[in-house]
Order: structure tokens, then sequence, then C-alpha cells
């Protein structure tokens, strides 16, 4: 006999998705889209604990070539003690990094 309980799930729209970049390195990056839906899937008990939680969209641009576009999947954090899966759509992203340029400046009397 298989005992299985009921998945349910809840949704937020418009979630920001955020950039992970190394320190103190100045770059800037245009993330296409901005923003992602999330749905996150798991039993009642586990969802309810996220009720007055918003998750985290982000994308890993720390070592990308700022010479180079990219379409990278998005990841979602969500609390480790949360027994739930979760989906973003769309799941990838197009990325354009900028470093930004140099100035130089000289002083001449």
């Amino acid at each position: 006999m298989l005992i299985t309980e009921e998945s349910e799930s809840m949704e937020w729209t418009g979630i920001p998705v955020l950039a992970l970049v190394k320190q103190n390195i100045p770059v800037k990056i245009q993330i296409t889209p901005p923003n992602v839906d999330v749905t996150v899937t798991g039993r009642a008990q586990a969802l309810e604990q996220l009720k007055s939680f918003i998750p985290r969209v982000f994308v890993d641009c720390t070592d990308l070539d700022p010479s180079v576009t990219y379409d990278l999947p998005v990841s979602i954090h969500l609390p480790t003690d949360i027994d739930a899966s979760a989906d973003a759509k769309p799941a990838f992203v197009h990325i354009v990094i900028e470093q930004p340029k140099l100035s130089i400046k000289s002083s001449i009397d």
C-alpha cells in the first residue's frame, strides 16, 4: 500500500533576480527579465511556514567573462528546514556584464 500526501503550491509574482558577484570588483549587471515568478510546491504543513516569507532569487555571476553574454539558470533560496521544491518562470535569465570605464584625470597647471 502506498500512502501519499497531496501537494499544494504557493506563488509569488515579480520577484527581483539578484546577481551574485565577487566583492570589491565594480561591475554593472543587466538581467533580463529583471523579475521572475516563483512557485513553491510541498505539503500544506511546509507551505504554512512560508506565509510571511518572500523567496530570494539569484543568478551566480561571480566568474563570468564581461566580453560574453549569458543565459543562466536562476536559483531560488528557501529556508533550509522547509521540505518543498521551487521553480521560477522563466527558469533562465539573460546576463550582460559591463565593467565600468576607468577615467584617468590629469592635473595640468
